[in-house]
């Protein structure tokens, strides 16, 4: 059985953690990753051998290539990188007796035997995959009709030999560099527009991904109940979508625990939540005190972030307490620029931001339109790279 993979040095912790789950969880005889890469060093491919040395059906190839075909494709979203197009050219890459492989993205963690989905037959079609849930997927693309016809690529089953019979690697690398600026997702839009809908959708339990906990009305339009359900409560393979990982501090992923079971198992050992440092000595003020900041609260004081005060405009609540914590005044004063966040916690969000502002505060620097905001800054601070 053949997998493949591209990431970058940045993403070699999640890689082991994406390996290490489908090592226990699948029972093949022979297992060969094929590691496409442009950054990676002799310490990490040494250190993935030395990871799965006692996975004796578990080996390992790697191909450090020229990007020069797909370095001067524009990104569109920062949380994808130039390896994403990397899949575009294995049938190009792999040796010519294979001629079939799963590619799977890194930010993964597999729950039950890929061996399964290896076994379908797809000798009629390009590629096996799943659905990408979300009904305003192809709305930037002239080519794709339907969103029902659009596939997730994080995880594919490709029909390498028919990739290489009708020259299809060289076909998407055209169309990409013609139309560059109106693929947001990269290669992802470049098969689908392409393939427009002509390839074999496997079950949905092969690649669970964000939106699926979310859209559970839209998603019914596109599967029938039974097939949701399997995908929800007992997914094969869980992929963390999206530039919120679960290795994030703030992130809320349903299965978030499964990747943090499984990082618990590697020999080599990483920093959790290196957040964590850069909050060390830093507190947040929470602008409101409904609703939306008891949950907010209850997000930061899962983390063990530091509640410093509430602010609230209402005078009535002004030295108070407020789940435990003191009701302020909004006073330039009472704020630290080196070690205090102001995160609002309110709907009135646009007016209070206009408020912040005229104290000279900054706004995404010293405050946050509501917490995905703060999350999104946490992310930047570490310089996160999906690939």
């Amino acid at each position: 059985m053949h997998l493949a993979c591209s990431f970058s040095k940045s993403y070699l912790q999640h890689f082991l953690v994406m390996a290490k789950s489908l090592a226990i969880t699948t029972d093949a005889e022979k297992i060969t990753f094929h590691i496409v890469h442009r950054s990676l060093e002799n310490q990490d491919i040494e250190d993935i051998i030395k990871e799965f040395k006692e996975h004796r059906n578990l080996e390992f190839k790697f191909y450090e290539i020229d990007f020069n075909k797909i370095i001067n494709f524009s990104l569109k979203i920062d949380y994808l990188a130039h390896e994403t197009y990397c899949r575009l050219v294995l049938p190009q890459i792999l040796p010519v007796s294979i001629d079939k492989v799963i590619y799977i993205d890194a930010d993964i963690v597999v729950k039950s035997d890929i061996s399964e989905l290896y076994n379908i037959d797809i000798k009629d079609y390009y590629i096996g995959a799943t659905l990408d849930l979300y009904n305003h997927v192809t709305d930037h693309l002239d080519d794709m009709d339907s969103p029902e016809k659009y596939f997730n690529a994080g995880v594919m089953l490709i029909n390498l030999e028919k990739w290489r019979r009708y020259n299809f690697s060289n076909i998407c690398l055209d169309y990409a560099a013609k139309n560059n600026e109106k693929m947001l997702y990269a290669d992802q839009d470049v098969m689908n527009c392409l393939l427009n809908g002509e390839w074999l959708r496997v079950p949905q339990k092969w690649n669970v991904t964000r939106n699926i906990f979310s859209k559970r009305d839209v998603l019914l339009q596109f599967l029938e109940e039974g097939e949701l359900e399997e995908a929800l409560l007992n997914p094969s393979i869980i992929h963390y979508t999206a530039g919120s990982k679960p290795w994030h501090l703030m992130d809320s992923y349903p299965f978030k625990e499964e990747y943090h079971e499984t990082l618990k198992l590697l020999k080599k050992k990483f920093t959790i939540y290196p957040e964590k440092k850069f909050l060390e000595n830093k507190n947040i003020i929470l602008f409101g005190t409904g609703e939306a900041s008891k949950k907010d609260f209850e997000i930061f004081s899962k983390r063990n972030i530091t509640i410093k005060y509430f602010f609230d405009n209402q005078k009535s609540k002004w030295d108070t307490y407020f789940n435990d914590i003191l009701v302020k005044k909004p006073d330039i004063e009472l704020i630290n620029r080196n070690t205090d966040f102001i995160v609002i916690s309110s709907q009135f969000h646009q007016e209070i931001g206009e408020q912040l502002a005229l104290l000279g505060l900054n706004k995404d620097i010293d405050f946050f339109s509501d917490i995905e905001s703060f999350a999104s800054f946490l992310r930047k601070s570490l310089g996160a790279n999906p690939f």
